[in-house]
């Protein structure tokens, strides 16, 4: 169970099994949802008093709406269920979401793992599904390896999670624009300069996974001071290992372009993977 200082109140019909995970908007339960059985991720507003107005939506509003739009489908922790709790003295009413827990590790701690060994072609469900999110007009944006989670029951691959800073139409952009979304050591150089994130965003940050995967050393990026990440270069071009190949290295620059146009869709990626394979 999670620590009690840890432990916030529970929506009616769920049990906290353990704290999973805590970013800058949500903290993240393993949890039971008592009705079905089931495991679910219960993301709940952090620090408490999240609300979920929908005016102008940030955070777990965001991403509620955007899992409603896209429903179940494969590739992505598909959203179960939602609500808020209601306010209590010294707490404000805090929003809440129930996802689909996915059983399986993080890409990051696959790409770490060095008796297990990815090649892109493993990745190449993720790159399908970012595809048909784009061809939605859903953009993720937020996309690095700790928001792609693997399933182990045999249904899914790779599947996108936290989709907290997503863009889709009809659904209001994130209030302050200049400030930085994101994961910052994983932002591409148009994010760095403030621009809202677009499929050619999610693109980029695609790349450097498939990069990982044949050995390409990410640049270190500042991660301190937002003054110095802006003066970061995060466009340098990476140091490509000589065994890799010229077809490897032109699609890989491509996605790694610091112009946004001058990358390609995910989609064009998805059939070079196939092409190449």
């Amino acid at each position: 169970m999670p620590e009690p200082a840890a432990c916030p109140p529970t929506p009616a019909g769920y049990r906290l099994v353990a704290l999973a995970g805590q970013g800058g908007q949500a903290q993240v339960f393993q949890a039971v949802q008592l009705s079905s059985g089931r495991p679910v991720a219960l993301k709940m507003a952090w620090p408490p008093g999240g609300r979920d107005d929908g005016s102008h939506p940030t955070g777990l509003t965001r991403e509620r709406l955007v899992l409603q739009r896209l429903g179940r489908q494969d590739g992505i922790a598909c959203l179960l269920d939602h609500g808020q709790l209601p306010a209590a003295p010294q707490r404000p009413p805090t929003a809440w979401l129930a996802i689909e827990w996915l059983d399986g590790p993080r890409l990051t701690q696959v790409l770490s793992d060095a008796d297990r060994r990815l090649t892109p072609y493993d990745l190449t469900g993720l790159v399908d599904t970012l595809a048909r999110l784009h061809a939605q007009g859903v953009v993720h944006g937020d996309l690095h390896p700790d928001n792609v989670l693997q399933s182990l029951d045999g249904r899914q691959g790779w599947c996108l999670t936290d989709f907290g800073n997503a863009a889709a139409p009809g659904i209001a952009p994130l209030r302050h624009a200049s400030v930085l979304q994101g994961r910052l050591d994983w932002l591409a150089p148009e994010q760095v300069l403030g621009h809202s994130p677009t499929p050619a965003t999610d693109v980029h940050a695609l790349g450097w996974m498939l990069a990982s995967c044949l050995g390409v050393v990410r640049p270190a990026a500042c991660v301190g001071l937002v003054q110095q990440l802006r003066r970061q270069n995060l466009a340098a071009p990476p140091v490509w290992p000589a065994e890799l190949s010229v077809t490897w290295r032109e699609l890989l620059s491509r996605m790694l372009h610091p112009k946004p146009r001058a990358r390609p869709s995910a989609q064009e990626v998805a059939s070079l993977l196939r092409d190449t394979r």
